[in-house]
């Protein structure tokens, strides 16, 4: 493989970037899913980093290579201490924790 090729997806490079929440027994999850946009690019790997009170989403595509899709989806299990999910090396809010006084299930949120 080719390291040079490899580029970190920003959301403006994503199309249909969708994330929703689900709370299951106490646990929150974010389930994050896009498109790469770049063309001739599919996507490589996601890699989530906790620091401080966010988890970092970073999304690494690759050029096109058979088998390999342009498309990702990716849960990340919110620990308590966390309270955003930012995306990319921009680290664009994509995802904020609600008000544990809020109203309202699992939410869904497209960019």
């Amino acid at each position: 493989m080719l390291w040079w090729h490899t580029i970190m997806l920003e959301t403006r490079s994503v199309a249909k970037l969708t994330v929703v929440e689900r709370t299951r027994s106490e646990v929150t999850v974010v389930h994050v899913s896009g498109l790469c946009q770049e063309g001739a690019y599919v996507i490589k790997r996601v890699v989530a980093t906790v620091e401080g009170s966010s988890v970092n989403l970073f999304v690494y595509a690759v050029l096109l290579r058979p088998g390999a899709t342009g498309w990702f989806e990716y849960d990340v299990t919110v620990p308590a201490s966390v309270n955003e999910i930012r995306f990319g090396k921009d680290k664009v809010v994509i995802w904020t924790r609600r008000a544990s006084n809020e109203k309202g299930g699992a939410g869904l949120t497209r960019l």
